[in-house]
């Protein structure tokens, strides 16, 4: 073996050397790169079990842990009887009439002043009544007395029967004025209601009052 072959044997031997040392070295670290995962694979799993056995133990503690019970506070639940109802309040009419009166006094209005409508039933309703306060008489012996009125109808109407109502019931009156006589004029001349204080025409009524 010559020199040069001595240094090739001497080199390759230098470079396998080399070469073991270097595996040597990647082995070893691919070892300690493995232990170092497996540490903290181990110290992760040591961290969930712990965490696993502190909730354990919590959930454990409250359900020892005895719920006092809440003292129920006694609520006294007041009565309050309804009101009374209020009494029916009917009102005083203007001037009282019998069954028998206002059946009367209707169907003559009805008589006098079916085609006047409410208004002029209302004026002849209150020439009634006017007359019946001043002469001191009763409704009924105002249209019965003679040539005052037009016989009675043989029925009144539920607006005649209004009319009345307004007015002997309710005082509703259809004219401030006293009016006391009515006649119709386009049918004939009535001297004596003439001489009368004239205070209004209505349909075909003239109304007059007293001096």
């Amino acid at each position: 073996m010559n020199f040069e072959e001595i240094i090739d044997s001497a080199r390759t031997e230098r470079e396998a050397e080399h070469e073991r040392q270097l595996s040597a070295a990647r082995r070893e670290a691919r070892e300690a790169r493995h232990a170092a995962r497996m540490w903290r694979t181990l110290a992760w799993a040591a961290v969930v079990v712990a965490l696993v056995v502190l909730f354990l133990a919590l959930q454990d503690r409250a359900q020892a842990v005895e719920v006092e019970p809440k003292p129920v506070e006694a609520r006294v639940v007041r009565y309050d009887p309804p009101p009374a109802p209020m009494p029916e309040i009917v009102p005083e009419a203007r001037y009282a009439l019998t069954d028998a009166e206002r059946d009367i006094v209707e169907r003559v209005v009805m008589a006098e002043a079916a085609g006047e409508g409410f208004d002029g039933q209302r004026l002849v309703a209150q020439c009634i009544l006017n007359t019946a306060e001043a002469m001191d008489l009763r409704p009924d012996a105002v249209v019965l007395a003679p040539n005052q009125y037009a016989s009675p109808a043989a029925e009144a109407s539920q607006e005649v029967k209004d009319a009345v109502s307004a007015v002997f019931d309710a005082g509703d009156m259809a004219t401030d004025e006293p009016i006391r006589w009515f006649y119709n004029d386009k049918l004939v001349y009535s001297e004596w209601h003439e001489g009368k204080r004239f205070v209004m025409y209505f349909g075909n009524h003239k109304f007059f009052a007293e001096w």
